[in-house]
């Protein structure tokens, strides 16, 4: 059942799972593990930010680090940080970038013992053409 909580932020959860998404669709080998690493790693970077403190330093793998910088731009966005969109009052704040990303992970949680891509495979369902 989906919630307020999605209700209230679909157009930012559905763009990063877009982006995820298209991650998967350019490297079919990506497993819920990498996925839940790098969701992780943007939570740990967008609390230090809010805490003022250094960022976490990442330990990506090379396609882990093509789905982070996938799901950065989009969470960047949302924020209101690319300069050639301007989305004004619809940006959302830090913290609740990471509400919305700490969500798809326990989405991505919810899936485990599924199998190593079914958090993967079920959103693809939702944006197959």
């Amino acid at each position: 059942m989906v919630g307020k909580f999605e209700d209230q932020y679909f157009d930012q959860l559905r763009a990063i799972e877009q982006a995820i998404n298209q991650s998967f669709q350019q490297n079919p080998d990506l497993v819920d593990f990498q996925v839940d690493k790098v969701l992780e790693a943007l939570v740990r970077e967008y609390t230090a930010e809010v805490n003022v403190k250094r960022a976490p330093k990442l330990r990506l793998k090379p396609e882990e680090m093509r789905l982070y910088e996938e799901v950065k731009v989009m969470c960047n966005l949302h924020l209101g940080r690319d300069p050639q969109v301007q989305i004004g009052e619809d940006a959302i704040t830090t913290e609740e970038m990471i509400d919305c990303l700490k969500r798809i992970r326990r989405s991505v949680s919810q899936m485990g013992g599924k199998g190593r891509q079914s958090y993967l495979e079920f959103i693809d369902n939702f944006f197959a053409d």
